[in-house]
């Protein structure tokens, strides 16, 4: 065993318990995981099962009480409908008096309060002068005091508190059904939370009051604190906005709302039953997990919850998951003990024997005893190592021999005959050895017959390579020379397009300045245009200038005659119109001189406008050959650029010429001196083979000389 250690050798034992022992403690692990869980899946089931009991129980119980209120109000408005249309009719008819009126309502509410023990009260509230033209309010009540039936003719809610101005009041007389109920509230009269079921009472379509039944929730509390919830949990009572009903805190009865509770996790359960109605959810409260399920009551929306917590409930399946722990450590134990002295007995000892067995072997000792009687698959092993005994001494003799025919083949020897019968694989190694003797002495033959034509190959070989050797060095003496006259054409070409791209720049330019003329030119015929329509507009305006001196020189004409009729007076005036006629003459002398200017500038705007159009029609033509010329050069340009390209890859076409005319001349010496050592190989590889004894190969034997050595051929390869 501890050998088995040194050697990095793990003991069968030791692998079968790391691998029995795990899975069978895995699979004991995953049998609890399961049944803990299976468990808690029950209990949950259970808990589940139990706790929808309650609710619908609670659930059955609050809605029987409700209905049946709501049975009372309802009945009772209807035989106050009835009441008060008969007695109106015998008050018209016989005089009845209203005593007997309230007598009778005495009667009703009191059976009917006393007929249902969960109506704590019942009251008929008359609409204002509806009972009585001289009464305004009439409000008869009955409830329950200490056990009894008490009953009130006219009911009061305090000074100054009207019944009309009541939520249950005013919710029956807007409504078309014929009940509702009231938000529950807190009587302070009474001084108990209750909730209200009121019913409108009509008469030939008018309203004459509401009837109310009134629901003590003392009782629905004292329920609902009693429920049987699982493992010792709590049930409460909401409604239908959240406020609390029933609780085990009296504190948050009427007061608190779910969804404003102070812990956002009970807050966010209270939220999900408003919006379900009905369902299961939990809260987290002082770190413990409560489990909650929930239904709405129908018709009064109210929703009763029931709560315990998560730990209590799966108690008992945590004490099993302990027992079912420690019932997998002890079996795990068990087992590791019985398979441990299972294994030393009935496998261990028998391999230790069969490991003593192999080792002998091992160390050359093949004259071993095995145990025949072993039991299972070891004997089977015995047997077969006693046969493989037996067989290795066989194979020893074989390899004897092989040993000696190799030795006789490292020597050059292979003319030899075996004498054993090989078996086995040693079939293929005696099949193999004489393959290799017949193949060795046809390549050796062979290669002595190869090696006499290459020497004689390699020496016309050495011949040919001198004489490639030469030409080969004249081709590029003269390839050099053409390479020199095509260098100096391409340095020519290459000048011409330089000086052709100058020539070309040139012309591009001169033709971006006659471009430039032309558009100035067509500028100055524009300009010109716009001066002979001017200097038309104003040959215009002088016309109308003589025209009204033309005018005035009449009007002073006519201011002259009246000036003479005048005589005397009229004397000055008459000077004023000479001045103005004369004024008139200079003004008309002074429009036609410059109406005659005018009329010669006309006259050379004219003249300059012909030679601008002539200049710029040049200037097109000028333009138009330019642009020609510059084509032209560029078209020059781009061929000698092409030129010089296709030079320059003659050149390098020269020179890759060259190089390999230098390399073949290179390759050819080099050829002509492999063939001479190709030569003086062949000539050693005979000498070689001829040390070779072959089986139908004969070959003449050399003189062996023992101070002569010969160089291997890998030396010679070396040596090339």
């Amino acid at each position: 065993m501890k050998e088995r250690k040194r050697n990095g050798i793990r003991s069968i034992q030791t692998s079968m318990i790391l691998v029995v022992v795990p899975i069978v403690i895995v699979a004991m692990v995953l049998l609890s995981a399961i049944g803990h869980l299976s468990a808690e899946k029950i209990i949950r089931s259970d808990a589940e099962r139990e706790m929808a009991q309650s609710l619908e129980i609670a659930n059955e119980y609050i809605s029987g009480a409700l209905a049946n209120n709501q049975l009372v109000a309802e009945t009772l408005a209807r035989a106050v409908e009835v009441t008060h249309s008969q007695m109106e009719a015998l008050q018209a008819s016989q005089g009845v008096t209203y005593a007997m009126d309230e007598a009778i309502y005495h009667d009703i509410l009191t059976d009917f309060v006393a007929s249902n023990d969960d109506t704590f009260g019942g009251g008929i509230w008359f609409e204002p002068y509806a009972h009585r033209a001289d009464r305004e309010y009439y409000s008869p009540y009955c409830m329950r005091q200490n056990g009894a039936v008490q009953y009130v003719d006219n009911y009061s809610l305090g000074d100054g508190v009207y019944y009309t101005d009541q939520s249950w009041y005013t919710s029956a007389t807007n409504t078309t059904q014929s009940v509702v109920w009231s938000e529950p509230y807190y009587d302070s009269f009474a001084q108990i939370s209750m909730v209200t079921a009121s019913a409108p009472i009509y008469q030939n379509g008018k309203l004459l009051g509401v009837a109310t039944a009134d629901v003590d929730l003392t009782s629905m509390q004292q329920m609902v604190a009693n429920l049987d919830i699982v493992s010792n949990g709590q049930a409460f009572l909401l409604d239908a906005n959240g406020v609390y009903l029933a609780h085990e805190d009296s504190s948050k009865l009427l007061e608190q709302n779910i969804v404003e509770e102070s812990n956002a996790s009970l807050a966010q359960l209270g939220q999900e039953i408003l919006k379900n109605g009905t369902g299961s959810g939990s809260y987290t409260e002082d770190g413990i997990t409560y489990l909650a399920w929930y239904q709405q009551i129908p018709d009064s929306g109210w929703y009763i919850v029931s709560v315990t917590s998560e730990d209590a409930l799966m108690a008992s399946t945590d004490a099993l998951g302990a027992t079912l722990a420690w019932s997998c450590v002890g079996f795990s134990v068990a087992l590791f003990v019985i398979l441990l002295v299972y294994l030393r007995h009935r496998i261990i000892q028998p391999l230790n024997a069969l490991d003593r067995t192999a080792r002998q072997i091992a160390a050359g000792d093949l004259s071993v005893s095995v145990d025949q009687k072993a039991k299972y698959e070891f004997g089977r092993v015995n047997a077969s190592l006693e046969t493989m005994a037996a067989q290795l001494r066989l194979y020893i003799d074989y390899i004897r021999e092989i040993s000696q025919v190799l030795g006789e083949m490292a020597e050059g020897n292979f003319d030899f005959k075996l004498r054993n019968q090989y078996t086995g694989e040693f079939a293929q190694v005696q099949k193999g050895m004489l393959n290799t003797q017949k193949r060795i002495s046809d390549t050796l033959g062979s290669i002595y017959t190869a090696a006499s034509e290459v020497s004689a190959g390699a020496e016309q070989m050495a011949s040919g390579a001198q004489i490639l050797s030469q030409g080969a060095t004249e081709q590029a003496s003269s390839i050099e020379q053409l390479a020199a006259a095509v260098q100096g054409v391409s340095r020519e070409i290459g000048e011409n397009a330089r000086r052709t791209e100058e020539a070309s720049s040139h012309g591009r330019t001169a033709g971006e300045h006659l471009n430039q003329s032309r558009e100035k030119m067509r500028e100055l015929v524009a300009a010109m245009a716009e001066i002979k329509e001017t200097s038309a507009e104003i040959q215009g305006i002088i016309k109308t200038i003589d025209d009204i001196a033309f005018q005035t020189n009449i009007l002073a004409l006519n201011a002259a005659v009246e000036a003479a009729r005048a005589g005397m007076a009229g004397k000055g005036f008459a000077v004023v119109a000479d001045e103005v006629r004369s004024l008139a003459g200079k003004s008309a002398e002074a429009s036609q001189s410059t109406q005659q200017m005018i009329q010669k500038s006309i006259y050379a705007v004219e003249n300059g406008s012909n030679l601008a159009a002539s200049t710029e029609q040049m200037l097109e033509e000028t333009a138009q050959y330019a642009n020609e010329i510059i084509e032209t050069i560029g078209g020059i340009a781009g061929a000698s650029a092409q030129q010089a390209k296709e030079i320059t890859q003659i050149t390098q076409g020269l020179d890759e010429i060259s190089s390999v005319v230098q390399t073949n001349s290179a390759t050819a010496e080099e050829s002509a001196a492999a063939s001479e050592e190709l030569t003086g190989q062949a000539t050693l590889l005979k000498d070689l083979t001829r040390r070779f004894r072959l089986s139908n190969h004969p070959m003449e034997e050399p003189e062996r000389a023992p101070d002569r050595t010969y160089d291997s051929p890998a030396d010679s390869y070396e040596k090339y």
